[in-house]
């Protein structure tokens, strides 16, 4: 009688203590997110980079991702580069989040000398990260476009 009134004690401990987790929160749909940015009158022509090429240009393994929009200015003398992506899980979205660091660096480093005005805009980027969804928005309206995200 004791061992029982002890499992039942623990299997309500249990479902008290399951249902104290905040839920996960639901990630933005990307796509309605990245036409309300590349709306904006300021915005240059952006060409979305084919999923299949993300992980050879930038790295980003399609496995690693359940949503993944990735676009870079269609003008090559502006550093404007969008990523929109929510990652499979935890590990992914750390790989994602290291590999939009390294982004960062690489362009910062590319454009320094080169076109100093666009290195201004590659170091004013937005990096932002709420549980699998990463978000890396290099744009002179990037403070802008985050406001879109919400």
């Amino acid at each position: 009688m004791k061992m029982a009134t002890r499992v039942i004690v623990l299997l309500l401990a249990l479902l008290c203590l399951a249902g104290c987790g905040k839920p996960a929160a639901e990630a933005p749909d990307f796509q309605a997110v990245y036409d309300s940015m590349t709306a904006l009158t300021d915005m240059p022509d952006m060409v979305v980079v084919p999923n299949d090429k993300g992980e050879f240009l930038f790295g980003i393994a399609p496995g690693d991702c359940k949503q993944e929009i990735v676009a870079i200015c269609q003008d090559s003398l502006l550093a404007d580069e969008l990523w929109l992506i929510e990652a499979t899980d935890q590990e992914a979205a750390d790989r994602i989040e290291a590999l939009a660091q390294n982004r960062v660096q690489q362009k910062a480093a590319e454009l320094e000398n080169y076109l100093p005005g666009q290195y201004q805009v590659v170091q004013q980027a937005q990096l932002s990260r709420e549980g699998n969804c990463v978000v890396l928005l290099v744009s002179p309206l990037a403070k802008e476009l985050a406001k879109l995200l919400k």
